[in-house]
C-alpha cells in the first residue's frame, strides 16, 4: 500500500499499469494543481483521498476487487473525504467490490459516474457540495444510491441505473432532478429535503412482488416547483411501477402528479396507501 502525505504537485499525475503496482493507495493533504488520473488498473484494496485537492480526478477502467480496513475503515473501495475536485470527478468503465463514498465536506464541480459496477456496495454523496452537473448513467449497484445532508447546486441526472434504492435525505437541490429508466428494486424515498426546481421520475422499474414489494416514500419534503412521477415513457415504450406509495406531510408548491397505470409485469399500477400531503 502506498501512502502519500503533504505533497503539492504541479501538472497532471497519471497512474497506470506501467507505473503503479500497489495493492492500495492513501493520499492525505495532497494538492494536485491539474489532474489526478487512474487508468487501466487493478487496485486490490482500494483508494482513499483525505483533505486533498485537484482540478480533475479521473478513474477509467479501474478494478477494485477487495478492500482493506487499513485504507478505508468502512471497507469501501473508494473514499473521497474532505476533498475539493474543482472541475470534474469521473468514474468510467470501473468495477468496485464495495462502496464508493464522497463524504465529509467534499466539494465537486461536475460528477460523472458511468458504465460501471459496484458489486455489493452503494454509491454515497454525503455532507458534501455538488456544483456542476451530477450525472449517474448506466451503473449497476448491489446497494443504494444515497444523497444525504448535502447541497446539490447542480442538475442531478440518473439514467438507466440499477440499484436497491434511491435515498434522498436531508439535502437541498437547487436545480432540477431527473431519474429516468433503470431499476430501484426496493423503491425510492425522499425524507426532509428541499427541491427548488422541477423533480421528475420517469419509467423507473421496481419490485412489484406483493410480499417483498417496492415503496415510493415522500416524507417531510418541500417541493418548490413540480413533482412529477410518470411510470411510463411513451416515446421509448418502457415503464415501471411501485407496489406501495406513502406520502406523509410534505409541501408541493408546483403540484404533485403521479401517472400510471403501468408495470413491467403488465399489471395495473398499484396505489395502495397514501398518507397526508399538502398538494
Amino acid at each position: 500500500i502506498v501512502k502519500a502525505y503533504d505533497y503539492s504537485i504541479n501538472g497532471n499525475v497519471q497512474f497506470n499499469a506501467t507505473n503503479f503496482r500497489c495493492s492500495g493507495a492513501v493520499f492525505t493533504n495532497c494538492k494536485f494543481s491539474a489532474g489526478l488520473y487512474f487508468e487501466k488498473l487493478s487496485i486490490e484494496k482500494g483508494i482513499r483521498l483525505w483533505e486533498c485537492s485537484a482540478n480533475i480526478l479521473s478513474f477509467i477502467n479501474i478494478d477494485v476487487p477487495s478492500y482493506s480496513g487499513e485504507i478505508n475503515s468502512d471497507n469501501s473501495a473508494v473514499v473521497i473525504s474532505k476533498t475539493d475536485v474543482s472541475e470534474l470527478l469521473k468514474f468510467t468503465e470501473c468495477n468496485f467490490d464495495r462502496n464508493v463514498s464522497i463524504i465529509d465536506e467534499s466539494q465537486v464541480g461536475k460528477l460523472f459516474f458511468g458504465t460501471s459496477k459496484i458489486m455489493t456496495g452503494r454509491f454515497t454523496f454525503e455532507n458534501s457540495i455538488a456544483k456542476g452537473v451530477f450525472d449517474i448513467e448506466q451503473v449497476d449497484l448491489g446497494g443504494e444510491v444515497r444523497i444525504q445532508n448535502s447541497e446539490m447546486r447542480s442538475k442531478v441526472r440518473s439514467t438507466n441505473v440499477t440499484c436497491t434504492n434511491f435515498v434522498f435525505l436531508d439535502s437541498t437541490f437547487k436545480k432540477d432532478v431527473w431519474l429516468w429508466g433503470g431499476t430501484a428494486k426496493f423503491g425510492i424515498s425522499f425524507n426532509n429535503g428541499v427541491y427548488e426546481d422541477d423533480f421528475t421520475i420517469q419509467a423507473v422499474k421496481s419490485n412489484l412482488d406483493e410480499e417483498q414489494g417496492s415503496t415510493l416514500t415522500i416524507t417531510g419534503a418541500d417541493f418548490k416547483k413540480s413533482c412529477t412521477i410518470n411510470y411510463l415513457d411513451n416515446v421509448n415504450k418502457i415503464g415501471g411501477g411501485a407496489s406501495k406509495i406513502f406520502i406523509q406531510p410534505s409541501n408541493f408548491d408546483g403540484g404533485l402528479s403521479i401517472t400510471g397505470p403501468y408495470s413491467s409485469t403488465n399489471r395495473d399500477f398499484i396505489l395502495k396507501e397514501i398518507g397526508r400531503a399538502h398538494v
